[in-house]
């Protein structure tokens, strides 16, 4: 008999309990606003982020390369949005020295970009989950058009 999987609230409260995932990946889109009003000072954003429906799960999608296709164009906003929005996400700074032989990010990233998507998959899936099955995988480093792997001179 196969384990149940914990519906969308199970999951929220086994990963809040488990510690390892921070509560503001379940904000709701208010909470979101709430955040830019008060701990950003940015109210002027509430609007732009209701429009499309930001909420917990997409904070990942808030950094410097997606603002600007949401509307946030200010450069310094888009600093302070980025920083802070890593900060409570316990993200690392992207570096630009990092070695391509690494995995692209951590496994709470990976989880968050998971956590983003929509549908019952998703809202259902807890991190200890996702941390069990990433442990069976193994990154390879991505393939050219053709399916194989340059080969390096």
């Amino acid at each position: 008999m196969q384990a149940q999987s914990p519906d969308s609230d199970d999951a929220k409260i086994l990963d809040l309990k488990s510690g390892l995932v921070p509560s503001c990946l379940y904000w709701t889109c208010d909470e979101v606003c709430d955040f830019f009003e008060n701990t950003l000072n940015l109210p002027e954003y509430k609007e732009t982020l209701k429009s499309n429906g930001i909420d917990g799960k997409r904070l990942i999608y808030l950094d410097a390369s997606h603002l600007p296709k949401i509307g946030i164009t200010d450069f310094k906003h888009m600093m302070v949005i980025t920083k802070k929005v890593r900060e409570i996400l316990k993200m690392n700074e992207p570096y630009w020295n990092r070695s391509i032989s690494l995995t692209p990010r951590d496994h709470a990233e990976l989880y968050y970009e998971t956590k983003s998507l929509s549908g019952s998959r998703s809202d259902n899936l807890t991190y200890e989950d996702f941390s069990k099955n990433l442990k069976n995988a193994k990154w390879q480093p991505p393939k050219t058009n053709q399916g194989f792997i340059m080969p390096s001179y």
